[in-house]
């Protein structure tokens, strides 16, 4: 509804840089790496597009930014569970090992 009433450079900004994006949760790996994931990078091409816009209009386009930030963050949580949800199939296993290998150690030492 907010892109459907503003004007038009806010409508084509929205269908040639942002609508892909704010369709589903993208997982990244940046996020793993840095949490904001260039998330202020992503948010400079508002800038050049608020300056070809009226201040009415303006004002759309900073809901619209709002709305995008939000959308990153929920993608940089969405990346982070998968990545802890995954951690515990890798660690358990290794884990479990390790304490086996001194398991077996120990005994090794007390019968010799």
């Amino acid at each position: 509804m907010l892109v459907r009433g503003s004007d038009e450079p806010i409508r084509d900004f929205y269908d040639h840089s942002l609508a892909e994006a704010m369709l589903a949760p993208q997982p990244r790996f940046i996020y793993c790496i840095d949490v904001s994931g260039g998330i202020q990078a992503r948010t400079r091409q508002f800038n050049h597009v608020r300056n070809l816009l009226p201040p009415e209009e303006a004002e759309k386009l900073r809901e619209l930014e709002t709305l995008y930030k939000t959308k990153l963050e929920i993608d940089a949580h969405y990346t982070l569970q998968r990545l802890l949800r995954w951690w515990l199939y890798g660690h358990v296993p290794v884990a479990l090992m390790l304490i086996a290998l001194v398991m077996i150690h120990v005994l090794s030492i007390l019968y010799y």
